[in-house]
């Protein structure tokens, strides 16, 4: 007769849950608060990129050159050089939606975890980046790794 799995008492299994919620909670708040900076940036883009704007400066430009007393073909370089520079100093919204589309890197990027595995090791990065809540992430790994441990006792004894 093969042994009996010995199973967490219910009431470490809820206290177990409880951590993860806080966890999750946390992670959520992160997730929360990069919105605003999130809309700085594409509001700083939309600027970088309006053609109006972008317009009256290069004009501006040109008028001070020549009224400053540059020749007017010297001007028209000097002016082209500078758009050109506008544009390359521009943010690139390519580079920036393959960074939303490959998932954020770095300790304090979130992914979606595809296996416990992968949320274990995006909880460890995430413990990296916020030690103040590291007690509480580690619980939360362990929890993750206890659940994966009973999956796979249960799949042995079938």
């Amino acid at each position: 007769m093969p042994e009996e799995h010995e199973h967490k008492p219910r009431k470490e299994e809820e206290r177990d849950v409880e951590e993860l919620k806080e966890v999750l909670s946390a992670v959520t708040e992160f997730i929360a608060s990069l919105k605003e900076p999130i809309k700085e940036l594409l509001d700083t883009m939309a600027q970088s990129l309006n053609g109006e704007k972008l317009g009256k400066e290069v004009a501006s430009f040109y008028k001070q050159l020549v009224e400053s007393g540059i020749p007017e073909d010297m001007a028209k370089e000097m002016t082209k050089e500078y758009f050109r520079k506008r544009l390359e100093s521009a943010p690139n919204l390519g580079s920036i939606m393959n960074m939303f589309r490959g998932g954020f890197k770095g300790p304090a990027g979130v992914m979606v975890a595809r296996s416990p595995k992968d949320a274990v090791k995006q909880l460890e990065a995430l413990k990296k980046a916020f030690p103040e809540k590291a007690d509480q992430i580690e619980k939360a790994i362990k929890a993750i790794k206890a659940l994966e441990e009973e999956e796979e006792e249960e799949k042995e004894e079938e």
